[in-house]
């Protein structure tokens, strides 16, 4: 799973989702899925990692400043990127690695 070739490309505001990422609905526990399936998963948001782009994002509504968000990924080794994504709360990336 999380085969880094069947990665798809971001699209114009630098936004995908890998394939094999869980769940159907907003409301599904993504993470419980992940795990379920023997991977960790965590999310990293804009706002937090890159400050300066996510004020562009917000407050100069630069919809382009996802395309330029490289996340940096969490504490310890394995974490793959797998997707950028907008939220009610800004864009945000998700890591996985398979569970210890």
């Amino acid at each position: 799973m999380f085969e880094p070739e069947k990665l798809p490309a971001p699209d114009e505001m630098g936004f995908f989702f890998h394939p094999d990422i869980p769940g159907e609905d907003e409301s599904d526990d993504v993470r419980a899925l992940c795990l379920a399936l023997g991977f960790d998963a965590t999310a990293v948001a804009m706002e937090d990692d890159a400050p300066a782009l996510s004020d562009e994002w917000a407050e100069a509504e630069d919809m382009t400043a996802p395309t330029r968000w490289t996340p940096t990924p969490p504490k310890g080794d394995g974490w793959q990127l797998v997707a950028k994504y907008d939220t009610e709360d800004g864009p945000a990336a998700m890591f996985v690695r398979p569970n210890a």
